[in-house]
């Protein structure tokens, strides 16, 4: 499963991402509104990183690890974004 997780530099996402890739069953992606933010966090946790647009085409699932002020807002930006890019795989 490609799992992509919003928010994947902060502290939850990146336990989170840790976890998963520990225990190896699914691709992991981290995003981040900031790009080089996300590829340095990638890069330690031994994932994928990029910008939340890319990761979210494509996933099978996405979780938002961000604070709660910035659920909603952030949500609605994911979904609109995977009805509008096309997968990033087939």
């Amino acid at each position: 499963m490609r799992v992509a997780i919003v928010g994947g530099t902060g502290a939850f996402g990146r336990a989170l991402a840790k976890r998963l890739h520990e225990i190896g069953k699914d691709e992991v992606l981290v995003g981040s509104r900031d790009a080089e933010r996300a590829q340095a966090t990638a890069e330690e946790l031994g994932v994928t990183g990029g910008p939340n647009a890319d990761i979210v085409a494509g996933a099978d699932l996405v979780v938002l690890a961000v604070k709660s002020d910035a659920t909603l807002a952030t949500a609605n930006d994911a979904g609109a974004l995977r009805r509008e890019r096309p997968a990033l795989h087939g």
